[in-house]
């Protein structure tokens, strides 16, 4: 009595809000019930091996979901990564659901092949990638000799991406040709991270507005000064963040107000770049870019350069801090990166062709005669030949790279949906669905890897080129950190150059390059059990240093022998 008179004194504009609300979460949740029982009663029907009933056939796929917000709750409770450790590692797929959307993890290496490389599951529409206009545009100023030169020095699987799609060929003639402008602005840039003015500051601050400033001079021939590429930098950090949170929690945009109006803010920022690299590439001779942008509409051309942009931006420099993170950490892996990036500079280029893998011990490294020992990192970033040599060489360097990629994957996850009604495995996927393969579960999982948590760059070193794809797991698909197969990450191979001239450039230095992390983070990797990292992949914070070199002693020593 006392609630109903209490509901005659409140105005009904307000009963009739509150009515409809609730109106609208019981449709909600039914709709979504009505979805789960629609699921998996598909499940049950396509022969899944279950014989005790639709419940059993909703636990053995994945954690049983709450209506209205699926798995959403859980995954942020518990952090996506820990909650994907804890449900992925005993299934080959598994059914999380994000509000009433499923979304299939698969972790089995032979299902994520067939996710990365069977045209059954392709990206989805709003990745903007379909590039029927892209080829035809990119074929007219394909070069034949440039093409078979990419072949003959190509990898098998890079060889057949390189003939499906001549934009891969393209890139790597802008790669070679931005050599000397990638290496002088790294060492440039080495330079100014010294400086007193940025001791103490967020390294992983600079790094993501240099790489901001890099790749869009080199991808778009766009110059950018310090102030703009901070807040280009900023504004993809965060927006990049909070697209994250609500891909987990769609229900997130209903009640994080200060969140929608920050996210709207730098995705308005990202917008009005994105206008002035068109505007800028209108008046450019930048072929590669404008055949590959191809004849699409304003706004697909603008979703490709903002795609592209954030991929070239947040990739590297994630990487690239860990890279500089761990190298810090680990002395021995330090001392080695020295010693190689010395022996790069005294031996005859010409005895291995170009390639082979440099460890101590090796013939190579007894028998090689000493040249150009004075030779400094400045010489390298200006000399295209010497150092399009060094980057082709499969060394050390390839080994650290990979080992940081291993355990830091700067992709979150690998998505593509179902073009049809098919099947993972035992599992019946409905056309439409959306698939994932996550690289941080592959590369950390127990079954694949030895010691799995532990920094060790000497499991990709073997003279066996399988080694060298996938280090000590079992198979190619146990190692994704770009993906795999046609719709690989056409930016690898600039991601790859950056990063290891970046490295290459860091052994050189002296005194030595060394980061100091927060108090409270003493080591990047686990001391004791699993160590989760945020869904961003974003390092802790750490600073620059300076400390004697430890590695002229030694490499001394190796000169000597020599």
């Amino acid at each position: 009595m006392i609630l109903a008179r209490n509901l005659l004194h409140v105005p009904r504009p307000s009963l009739y809000v509150v009515a409809a609300l609730g109106a609208f979460s019981l449709f909600q949740v039914g709709s979504t019930v009505a979805k789960y029982a629609l699921w998996f009663w598909k499940q049950k029907r396509a022969g899944r091996p279950v014989s005790r009933g639709l419940l059993e056939v909703v636990t053995a796929l994945g954690p049983v979901p709450v209506p209205g917000f699926g798995n959403a709750l859980y995954l942020s409770r518990v952090g996506f990564f820990r909650a994907l450790y804890e449900s992925c590692l005993e299934r080959q797929v598994t059914v999380f659901w994000l509000g009433s959307t499923p979304l299939l993890i698969v972790s089995a290496p032979d299902l994520v092949e067939q996710v990365l490389t069977s045209r059954t599951f392709e990206k989805p529409q709003y990745f903007g990638y379909r590039s029927r206009t892209v080829k035809t545009a990119l074929e007219l100023h394909q070069r034949a000799e440039l093409l078979r030169e990419k072949i003959e020095t190509a990898d098998p699987d890079q060889q057949q991406r390189v003939r499906e799609d001549p934009s891969r060929a393209a890139l790597l003639d802008l790669i070679d040709r931005s050599l000397t402008e990638i290496a002088s602005s790294t060492e440039k840039f080495l330079a100014e991270l010294r400086a007193e003015d940025n001791v103490g500051k967020d390294a992983s601050k600079l790094i993501q507005r240099f790489y901001v400033q890099l790749n869009c001079k080199v991808l778009f021939g766009l110059v950018v000064d310090n102030a703009e590429a901070t807040r280009i930098a900023s504004a993809i950090e965060k927006a990049g963040a909070e697209f994250s949170r609500r891909m987990i929690l769609p229900q997130r945009a209903l009640y994080a107000w200060f969140a929608n109006v920050s996210y709207i803010y730098h995705t308005s920022v990202l917008l009005i770049f994105g206008q002035k690299i068109l505007r800028h590439l209108r008046i450019s001779s930048n072929s590669w870019i404008n055949g590959w942008l191809g004849k699409a509409g304003r706004l697909r051309r603008l979703a490709k350069v903002l795609g592209l942009l954030m991929a070239a931006t947040q990739t590297v420099p994630i990487a690239a801090s860990w890279a500089l993170i761990l190298v810090s950490v680990h002395e021995d892996v330090r001392e080695k990166l020295a010693c190689e990036a010395r022996r790069f500079l005294s031996e005859d280029l010409s005895v291995n062709g170009g390639r082979g893998v440099a460890q101590q011990g090796s013939e190579t490294s007894q028998t090689t005669p000493v040249q150009n020992a004075n030779l400094t990192a400045s010489d390298i970033a200006t000399d295209v030949n010497r150092l399009s040599k060094l980057l082709k060489k499969h060394s050390y360097f390839d080994a650290v790279i990979a080992e940081t990629l291993r355990l830091f994957p700067p992709f979150p996850l690998i998505q593509r949906q179902a073009q049809c009604d098919t099947h993972l495995g035992d599992v019946f996927v409905p056309g439409g669905t959306l698939v994932a393969a996550v690289p941080w579960l592959q590369h950390h999982h127990p079954a694949y890897w030895k010691q799995a948590e532990s920094f060790n760059p000497e499991r990709w070193i073997s003279p066996t080129d399988n080694v060298a794809r996938h280090g000590d797991a079992p198979s190619d698909y146990c190692y994704i950190p770009f993906g795999r197969g046609r719709r690989m990450c056409a930016g690898n191979p600039l991601a790859m150059v950056e990063l290891k001239c970046l490295l290459l450039l860091v052994a050189l230095q002296e005194p030595d390059l060394l980061f100091d992390l927060e108090p409270q983070e003493t080591s990047p990797e686990p001391q004791a059990g699993m160590r989760f990292p945020p869904l961003t992949m974003r390092p802790p914070r750490f600073a620059v240093r300076q400390e004697e070199p430890i590695h002229r002693k030694l490499c001394q020593q190796n000169s000597n022998e020599l």
